[in-house]
Formats: structure tokens, C-alpha cells, sequence
């Protein structure tokens, strides 16, 4: 159980409106607003998490609902919409394989107990630019949960063969797309409604129920003078630990946007600093709700991005 356990990586995102009130008071005109995003890990070196998580018997679970996703390599936009939707096909087949009437949640419990946060389904579907669509189990996939991948197969054997299918792309030169589908028993786009539209539930089951960390208090960044003056946005992307007292470990922080290649090199880098300063300081302020498995509280590391813009002047000020 440990390692599908702490082998998770789903990700959740919070959208935050941060405002300097005091600075508008002084300057009647500048404020910031950064919208915070947090994706989240479970972490291995969280000892006493792992031991709770050793203890969890049957009697720990409760109902979960199990989503699907696809999952593919590529970046075309028009591609990754209609992927969805073929996604949003197969899942509305995987209800009515499982009894399911419309978008009612059927049962899944002839799946198995889903202990795990995440099933990736080792099979790929092909979509052809000209011909029906056909899928394949991936020799060198593997999978904890055989009757899932079963039943996944005993659907898209269901699936007439012309109705999965996408309008071609101008431009877009390869001449099939292949997609993955990951079956997920928590919804870690919660926030994130863009996100959100491409998970689709299939049933539900009895498992470990799990909650992302997840900011408690908020605290306003006071938006740095000097980029003030000089209206200057700016984004930061950090990695940090949540604790399991709901605090961030400052010894984890980590920047990971701006690079330090742009640190050492851009023009704009005492503007970039500021904003990380500010960022950290926000981090180390704010109160977190710690990550859960089971009832088992964890350290999880979350991805925080802080996207700074100044407002502008208004007329006559």
C-alpha cells in the first residue's frame, strides 16, 4: 500500500484576489493582484504520515468518486479540446457499462477497493485523421488494479469504431493522435474550473478519501515600491512543503519561475527579486489547511504561482 500511496502527484489549484489596501490609501492608484495556483504531491519523507497510513484498515474508508482523464503528449489546443470530449464519450460509456442511467454515478464496487489516488490505464487510444478510431493495451504498461483495465477494455470493445473521432486541424501535421486515460479518486481540480472540465466521474467506491493542502488564511503581498512606480508585473512560480501543522517549511522553498538563468541575466531582475521576496514573505505568513489521506495528516509539497499586475492610473489622479 505504501508505495501507491505516496506514488500520488495530483494537482488542485486555488484562484486568489490579492489587494494592497494600504497602499491604495497612500497612493489612491497602485494595488496587485496575484492569483495563487497550488498543485500537490504527497511527499516520502514524511515518516509519521507514513506510519498513520500503515495503520489504515478497511474501517478507514469511505464512499470516493472515481474520475476519469485523458492524458496525451500534445500541445495543440484545438487537439486537447476535442480530446476531452472524446473523453466525455468514453466516460458516458463507462457509466452505462456499470448500470449507470445519464449522469447518474453507478457503483463501481465489483472494481475493487481504490486505495490509490491514481490508476494510469495501460492502454492507448488512437485517433486516425482518416479511418475509425482503434486502441491497444501497452505491452510495457502495468497496472495495480487488473479488473479496471479490464472492464476499460470490455468498454472501448463497446464503442462503435466511427464515433470517436475529431475534426482534423489546419496545419496540424501528424496524422493520428494518441491518448492515455488516467482514472483519479480525487478531484485535485477542485478551484480550477478550466481543469475541472476535463475530468469526468464514473462511479463511485469505497476508498481513502483525500484532500489536498490548501490555503486557510490569506494574506495580502504588499506590492514592492519600485515596481509600483515603475508599473512592472511580474509572475512567480515557488515549490514549498506543507507541514502538518498547516505551515510552510521554509528549508523547502524552492523558485522555480523566473529561472535563475534570468535572474543573473534580465534587465529586469531587481523588479523579479521584489516580487519573490514578496512572494516568500506571503508564504511564510499564511496558514495552511494540511493535506489528508484517510484521516492521516501529511506533508505535501504545492506549487504556488503569484502573478503580479499593477493597475493602472486613473484618469485625473
Amino acid at each position: 500500500m505504501r508505495d501507491a500511496l505516496f506514488a500520488q502527484h495530483s494537482r488542485t489549484s486555488i484562484a486568489r484576489l490579492f489587494g494592497s489596501a494600504a497602499l491604495m490609501m497612500v497612493c489612491a492608484w497602485p494595488a496587485v493582484a496575484a492569483s495563487q495556483a497550488a498543485s500537490a504531491g504527497a511527499t516520502a519523507d514524511d515518516r509519521a504520515g507514513q506510519a498513520c497510513l500503515d495503520t489504515l484498515s478497511d474501517a478507514s474508508l469511505s464512499r470516493v468518486i472515481v474520475s476519469q482523464r485523458a492524458v496525451l503528449t500534445e500541445t495543440n489546443a484545438a487537439v486537447l479540446t476535442q480530446s476531452a470530449l472524446i473523453s466525455q464519450h468514453i466516460a458516458a460509456a463507462a457509466r452505462t457499462a456499470l448500470g449507470g442511467v445519464g449522469d447518474s454515478l453507478p457503483t463501481g464496487n465489483e472494481l475493487g477497493v481504490w486505495r490509490q489516488s491514481i490508476e494510469h490505464l495501460p492502454l492507448v487510444i488512437v485517433i486516425h485523421k482518416d479511418g475509425p478510431f482503434t486502441w491497444h493495451r501497452d505491452r510495457g504498461g502495468v497496472t495495480t488494479n487488473a479488473k479496471l483495465a479490464a472492464f476499460y477494455e470490455r468498454v472501448l470493445h463497446s464503442i462503435p469504431p466511427d464515433s470517436l473521432w475529431m475534426v482534423w486541424p489546419d496545419g496540424y501535421a501528424a496524422d493520428s493522435v494518441a491518448m492515455r486515460l488516467d482514472i483519479m479518486s480525487d478531484n485535485p481540480y477542485e478551484n480550477a474550473p478550466t481543469m475541472r472540465a476535463t475530468l469526468f466521474p464514473i462511479f463511485t467506491a469505497q476508498g481513502l478519501a483525500r484532500t489536498s493542502a490548501a490555503v486557510d488564511v490569506h494574506v495580502d503581498p504588499p506590492y514592492p515600491q519600485d515596481a509600483t512606480a515603475d508599473s512592472i508585473a511580474g509572475r512567480v512560480v515557488m515549490a514549498v512543503v506543507i507541514g502538518t501543522d498547516g505551515r510552510a517549511d521554509s528549508s523547502t522553498i524552492h523558485v522555480d519561475e523566473p529561472p535563475a538563468s534570468v535572474l543573473a541575466t534580465s534587465p529586469m531582475a531587481h523588479y523579479y527579486r521584489e516580487f519573490i521576496d514578496a512572494s516568500r514573505a506571503v508564504v511564510m505568513r499564511e496558514t495552511f489547511r494540511p493535506a489528508r489521506i484517510g484521516g492521516c495528516v501529511i506533508r505535501q509539497i504545492v506549487h504556488l504561482s503569484f502573478d503580479y499586475l499593477p493597475r493602472r492610473k486613473p484618469a485625473g489622479q
